[in-house]
């Protein structure tokens, strides 16, 4: 599913919120472990603002960016 540019720049905003520090790691840290849910995550935070589409897609991306950036650098081997 393409991002409109409006829905882009919300994700940009809670990608953001990912890098800083929580309870010693990041939010992205502590969304890629499986049992961590985002529910978890946002309670009692501002992140609860944010669009259902927009924490979807961000958490997809937080879970499985270990899985995502290994095919990529398959794929620039294998057109290299």
């Amino acid at each position: 599913m393409a991002a409109t540019a409006g829905q882009g720049r919300r994700i940009a905003g809670l990608t953001h919120h990912f890098e800083r520090q929580a309870r010693g790691d990041t939010l992205e840290k502590w969304l890629h472990l499986t049992e961590t849910t985002w529910e978890q995550v946002q309670r009692g935070s501002e992140l609860a603002r944010f669009a259902p589409e927009v924490v979807e897609q961000v958490v997809l991306e937080a879970k499985y960016r270990g899985y995502i950036d290994r095919q990529a650098a398959q794929v620039e081997r294998f057109t290299s």
